[in-house]
């Protein structure tokens, strides 16, 4: 069970992939997207193909569609981070160390889009 205690205008989830899990993989991606759900978050990204896995499981555990989003790649994360995410938001990152999920925070900081 994850508990939070954070001041914050929104609270957010970026998640990728969860890897090296085996036969485990789906039912603890979609584990993980119902505890999202569960905790009230106001927007969740996920990126990769488990990371969908888990956004299908915290709409089915009731989050809005609308506060959620299924993405490929660091540059699609951070593109929509900007449009979900304000000023003063918190956002946990997570992910297989393989899902590189510091490059979502680079492109955040650093890339132009289009």
């Amino acid at each position: 069970c994850v508990k939070y205690d954070i001041t914050a205008s929104k609270k957010g989830v970026i998640a990728g992939d969860m890897l090296e899990l085996g036969e485990s993989s789906n039912q603890l991606h979609s584990n993980i997207g119902k505890q999202i759900a569960e905790l009230g978050m106001d927007f969740f990204i996920g990126l990769g193909p488990g990371a969908s896995i888990m956004v299908d499981a915290a709409i089915d555990a009731g989050m809005s569609i609308d506060k959620t989003r299924k993405v490929n790649t660091h540059e699609e994360a951070a593109a929509v981070l900007r449009e979900m995410a304000k000023e003063d938001s918190a956002v946990l990152l997570k992910g297989s160390r393989r899902s590189r999920m510091e490059d979502v925070v680079k492109c955040f900081m650093n890339c132009t889009m289009n």
